[in-house]
């Protein structure tokens, strides 16, 4: 199996370099690159009926730029200290097999949105087509766990080149992968029971396929008192009625300061 494994990663490369040399292929094989792990893997299913994909803050800034910039960025915002706290970046649509997690970051994480990691795009993503855009890139920060579940417990991240952060967020996107061939059902509240104004987009999918090709589910959060939501997707099967459900758990803040600074 390690070998099979080892062969589809090294197809997959060869397949995206413009050289076909080895050394060039080993570079680009997942790896430890110092403070965090980065390459072209094969995920492993986390043999869920369902799995969270990404769960990003949107901003306004322009996800994809005409050169690459150097540098890609991310930040998160954590109401109180949570360990661990496991960063996950991956291509969404599963094409590239491009993962970068395991980061050590230069200072531990704290209270705030001054949870900031940057990493070079020039080993792996320069490589790459098409990871030039942040739109194929999705981020999962789960807190208390580094493991897939039902019920995740998360911070949702900026995906960002600028070397300043964006001032404010105005809505969230998550992706979702299926195993099976589903209705869906998709609702945001407030845990504290409070009413939501407004639902994501989509609040139900009649048949979703499931496979490789990602939902994406987007709350527009513009008029969102700051507080903690959960994102519930509910689904039943349409192939043996399976019924399943995944919680997803986050704090919304919406301005990008620090919670110690008055405005």
């Amino acid at each position: 199996m390690l070998m099979f494994v080892r062969t589809l990663v090294l197809t997959l490369l060869g397949s995206m370099l413009n050289t076909g040399n080895a050394g060039d292929m080993n570079r680009l094989e997942y790896q430890n690159r110092g403070d965090y792990y980065e390459g072209v893997r094969a995920t492993p299913a986390a043999g869920l009926t369902i799995e969270l994909l990404s769960a990003k803050a949107i901003h306004n800034e322009p996800a994809s730029t005409e050169t690459l910039p150097p540098r890609y960025r991310l930040r998160f915002y954590l109401k109180k200290d949570t360990l661990p706290v496991s960063v996950v970046v991956q291509d969404v649509a599963g094409k590239t097999g491009y993962v970068l997690d395991k980061v050590k970051p230069a200072r531990p994480w704290g209270t705030g949105f001054d949870n900031v990691f940057e990493w070079s795009t020039h080993d792996v993503i320069a490589h790459i087509p098409g990871l030039e855009d942040l739109n194929r890139l999705g981020v999962v920060v789960r807190l208390g766990r580094a493991t897939p579940s039902g019920h995740e417990e998360i911070a949702p991240a900026l995906l960002y080149y600028r070397s300043d952060p964006p001032a404010s967020i105005t809505s969230y996107e998550f992706a979702f992968k299926t195993t099976t061939t589903a209705r869906l059902a998709i609702n945001v509240e407030r845990t504290d029971g409070a009413e939501v104004a407004v639902q994501p987009t989509p609040k139900a999918v009649p048949q979703w396929l499931g496979g490789d090709i990602p939902l994406r589910v987007t709350w527009d959060a513009a008029n969102a008192a700051p507080g903690e939501y959960r994102l519930v997707v509910r689904g039943q099967s349409l192939q043996n009625a399976e019924r399943f459900e995944e919680r997803v758990t986050f704090y919304h803040e919406p301005i990008l300061r620090s919670p110690h600074v008055t405005p």
